[in-house]
């Protein structure tokens, strides 16, 4: 009598086993998943059939804090795999949330960056605020007397200071990708050419000659005290067929070409065609642009050749040169 009263409930819990999920026996093999996000978004509860994979739901919120992901546990132990983990019972997901603070960036008063950093993370230490200035050190407060330690977990919003060192030349290739990088820009997509790394310089190649709309542009510059400074010196190799090609730099105010002559002023050196390299100087010691603390970037353009009849071909076909170097020098 025993064995079949033992045999008549393991049959029982077997075929709640099949029909159910999880603790609680569901008829049709039917589970309910419920999310968890303490405090933040209210999500419904939804019916999941065992053994099929749950959809993943809407990014919940939190206030100001940042969703991380859903977990298997309320210690986010273990993250839920919405593409491989197939629900098998009563079950619940729990939203994972945490602080976020700002980590702010200053230089000269001003702030250069803001990043944002999850609690317990670890704060970056930028290299540079702009391409002609290198970051010694980071601080913690104006002063610049105590260092910052970026191995301190972030607890909360914290700003830091750039003590800098001011970078006035640059050699190729070592620093085609300084910074923002050098660039070509174009006003037009049809206009294109290439910067490329070499062995021995930045290779400059215009697709497309055109006017006064394609060039190769500089990265981002912050230059103290620019009337200090007397002369732009370049190294270069004008790969180009035409011996008369011009090479011109231009800075604007608000670091765009926007055509009004009173934002740029165009400083100009005859490039001779050559196998080796030149050295062209460009004097802007009378520049009354280029002075105080200043900021922009240096576009180089305007390659022409006066025809025999007077008229100009400018960005001639063909266009190709190589930077060695650009340097401003004081006095």
């Amino acid at each position: 009598m025993k064995l079949k009263i033992i045999v008549a409930i393991m049959i029982i819990a077997s075929f709640f086993s099949f029909v159910g999920c999880g603790e609680t026996p569901i008829q049709n093999g039917d589970c309910v998943v419920k999310f968890e996000t303490f405090g933040g978004d209210a999500y419904e509860d939804v019916t999941v059939k065992k053994g099929e994979l749950l959809e993943e739901p809407m990014i919940p919120t939190n206030g100001s804090k940042y969703f991380q992901g859903w977990y298997k546990d309320d210690k986010f132990s273990q993250k839920w795999n919405f593409e491989k983990d197939v629900v098998k019972g009563n079950m619940t997901i729990y939203a994972c949330f945490v602080a976020r603070y700002n980590v702010d960036y200053y230089y000269a008063g001003e702030r250069q960056m803001r990043k944002k950093v999850t609690e317990g993370g670890f704060a970056t230490a930028p290299d540079y605020i702009t391409a002609s200035l290198k970051v010694k050190n980071w601080y913690k407060n104006e002063e610049l007397i105590e260092k910052y330690d970026f191995a301190t977990p972030v607890t909360s919003d914290i700003s830091l200071y750039a003590d800098v060192e001011v970078i006035t030349s640059w050699i190729f290739p070592r620093d085609v990708k300084l910074g923002s990088g050098w660039r070509i820009e174009a006003d037009t997509t049809t206009r294109k050419g290439t910067v490329s790394e070499i062995e021995d310089g930045m290779l400059v190649e215009f697709d497309n000659p055109s006017a006064w709309d394609t060039y190769l542009r500089s990265p981002d510059l912050s230059i103290p005290e620019m009337e200090q400074y007397s002369k732009i010196v370049i190294t270069y190799k004008n790969l180009s067929s035409e011996s008369n090609l011009k090479f011109g730099f231009f800075r604007t105010t608000d670091k765009a070409w926007d055509g009004k002559i009173e934002n740029f002023r165009i400083l100009k050196t005859n490039m001779k065609e050559t196998d080796s390299y030149e050295t062209a100087v460009i004097d802007i010691s009378k520049t009354s642009m280029l002075k105080n603390n200043w900021e922009g970037v240096l576009y180089i353009l305007r390659f022409e050749v006066k025809k025999t009849d007077g008229d100009v071909n400018e960005q001639p076909e063909g266009t190709r040169f190589i930077l060695g170097s650009v340097a401003l020098i004081k006095d």
